[in-house]
């Protein structure tokens, strides 16, 4: 960041300090989840880590209405119905050592995919002003006039998805 002039000194040292004090206390938490046997505190946990991501990504998307619901909503639906299936059809192990580490892989995945679509948004919509205030002149509905932007946000957010699912078999499952 120093040498590339980028100011991204004081972001780095304050998330790095952040990250510290989170997981020292996240690690007591967790040691406690393990040792109980049901799943309903690693459940508070999944959605306690699912609301948090949903605020991360809000932030992504200062001045754009409902991001705070568009990015809960697609945590909770993009991770909670797929673990769920998960340990009915009995593909992972009921126990919160098993589900809580895919389960937040999972949040954090959907927290980035929502973070880059609305951060494109935000500037699809910045940068096509005119455009939609033109279309919205002409009495068309919101929906239409940022129609253009909401697709292009969506198709740059899920390049780092496909490209995890191209490479599933060659670099993370094996990280893993």
């Amino acid at each position: 960041s120093m040498l590339t002039r980028l100011r991204l000194g004081k972001d780095i040292l304050g998330a790095s300090l952040r990250a510290i004090v989170q997981m020292s206390i996240l690690s007591l938490v967790i040691g406690f989840i393990f040792s109980l046997k049901g799943l309903f505190y690693t459940f508070l946990l999944l959605c306690f880590m699912s609301i948090a991501g949903a605020f991360i990504s809000r932030r992504r998307a200062r001045g754009l209405p409902g991001a705070l619901s568009v990015s809960l909503l697609g945590i909770f639906l993009g991770v909670f119905p797929i673990l769920a299936l998960m340990i009915v059809s009995t593909a992972l192990e009921a126990k919160p050592m098993v589900v809580l580490p895919l389960g937040g892989m999972a949040i954090g995945n959907s927290m980035n995919a929502i973070s880059l679509g609305l951060n494109r948004l935000r500037g699809e919509v910045k940068k096509s002003k005119d455009t939609i205030e033109a279309i919205l002149s002409l009495g068309l509905p919101p929906s239409v006039a940022i129609e253009t932007a909401a697709k292009e946000s969506i198709r740059a957010a899920m390049i780092p998805r496909l490209d995890n699912i191209r490479s599933l078999g060659l670099v993370w499952i094996p990280g893993l």
